[in-house]
């Protein structure tokens, strides 16, 4: 071969090498850039499933992607499992939510760590996908991270600060002025309707005329509600409900969502 074809070819193989490495080069300072740019405008298309940390009145601004979001848990169901887990809105326990964990989701050693292991209490932050109608958990749910405890009593304490104050009376007169509002009522436990042992149904008497209040509340381990107890309330005004009274006839009274009983 020509003496000079060789060092043209040599030449030309050498810049061929030289403009790969370059390419090559460039390609990893991109990816560099990117990687420390994760969070950044320019990379949306690696962030989408990125878990941003968001409060609780935040969750219908993200429908569709992976949160992070922090709760105290108040009551597990473990068959399946099922957590009652409530969430701070400025700083006050005002909203709850039920959570099912999915063990094909979460993965089997993390569900078994979390039947075994989590309190009363605990303090979660919770990775999850905001579906459509704002709703999570599920099989959004992808991990959970105890970081704390937080006694139920000052949950539950937290969020009767929040209710108001209203008339058994005022309530049967306009109801409607107070459906989904956190509201406290106080009287005596005139008659236990239905009890099942984790749930109680039972009628409130608050002294005055028209005061009777239908109550239904979901009953924390160890707890009873029994008849002639004095009470404080809180909760919910769900809706106008009618019962049988002992005397057969039927009565509309205004129902309520019990969240927290005080029993004085």
């Amino acid at each position: 071969m020509d003496g000079k074809l060789k060092i043209s070819l040599g030449v030309a193989f050498l810049a061929v090498v030289i403009s790969v490495s370059c390419a090559k080069s460039r390609e990893n300072a991109d990816l560099k850039n990117r990687k420390f740019n994760f969070q950044t405008s320019e990379t949306t298309e690696t962030t989408t499933n990125f878990p941003v940390e968001i409060s609780y009145s935040e969750i219908k601004q993200n429908i569709g992607k992976s949160i992070k979001i922090e709760g105290t848990v108040t009551s597990i169901d473990t068959m399946p499992l099922i957590l009652e887990v409530w969430f701070k809105v400025d700083g006050k326990y005002t909203e709850h939510r039920l959570l099912t964990i999915e063990e094909r989701v979460i993965g089997s050693e993390m569900y078994e760590y979390l039947r075994n292991n989590l309190k009363i209490g605990d303090n979660c932050i919770f990775t999850t996908e905001v579906f459509s109608d704002g709703s999570i958990g599920g099989p959004g749910i992808t991990n959970v991270e105890v970081v704390g405890n937080t006694p139920v009593e000052e949950v539950m304490n937290s969020y009767a600060d929040n209710c108001t104050e209203i008339a058994g009376v005022e309530l049967a007169r306009a109801p409607e002025k107070y459906k989904g509002a956190d509201i406290t009522i106080n009287g005596r436990v005139l008659q236990v309707v239905n009890d099942s042992g984790s749930m109680v149904d039972f009628l409130l008497d608050t002294g005055e005329d028209n005061g009777t209040i239908y109550i239904s509340y979901s009953l924390p381990d160890a707890v009873r509600i029994l008849e002639n107890d004095r009470v404080t309330v809180y909760g919910q005004y769900i809706k106008l409900t009618t019962y049988r009274t002992l005397a057969g006839t039927q009565r509309t009274i205004p129902a309520v969502s019990a969240e927290y009983v005080k029993i004085k």
